[in-house]
């Protein structure tokens, strides 16, 4: 799919990577196209848990966005300030 129609194959993808970023917070979509989404989490759970700053920095941070640029060819860029972050996908 991804061959023939890359932008629908990315908004595909982007849009099951927001329903399984739920599990972590809820959250919301603010962008959505062929070429890029956002995801904005106000207040992520995650940080609300005694030690998992770690998961934050080691997790989100560093090993998913390398681990889904190989796996699937798109882009996983955070920023996050204090609790809540912001999430950036767009195709390689």
């Amino acid at each position: 799919m991804r061959a023939l129609a890359p932008q629908t194959a990315f908004k595909t993808f982007a849009k099951q990577m927001a329903f399984q970023l739920q599990v972590f917070s809820p959250l919301t979509v603010s962008e959505l196209t062929g070429r890029s989404m956002v995801v904005n989490l106000s207040h992520c759970k995650v940080l609300d848990v005694d030690g998992c700053e770690e998961v934050c920095l080691v997790g989100c941070q560093n090993i998913y966005p390398i681990w889904i640029r190989e796996q699937f060819k798109v882009n996983y860029e955070t920023n996050r300030k204090g609790k809540s972050c912001t999430i950036t996908l767009t195709p390689t």
